[in-house]
């Protein structure tokens, strides 16, 4: 579980623009100019949960794994994010 897999690694790709490296800020409270991982529905294996966002014209899902909890305390609704 310690792999970028289920579609996160392709997100960070997109946000990096195949680089080596991005860094994002995170927020729980919406921020303008920001964008947003809404959750969907949780991991089969109660291991963190799915989220989507945009990805240019498409919506793009992505597993988040229990760290998200971890680090939050909960799997928030709403991660918002900013490169």
């Amino acid at each position: 579980m310690c792999a970028m897999v289920d579609g996160a690694d392709v997100f960070l790709d997109y946000l990096s623009n195949n680089g080596d490296e991005v860094t994002l800020d995170l927020s729980l409270d919406p921020k303008q100019g920001y964008d947003v991982l809404n959750y969907r529905y949780p991991h089969p294996a109660n291991d963190g949960a799915y989220y989507s966002t945009q990805m240019g014209d498409s919506e793009h899902i992505l597993w988040l794994c229990g760290v998200t909890e971890f680090v939050f305390g909960y799997m928030p609704e709403e991660v918002w994010y900013r490169k």
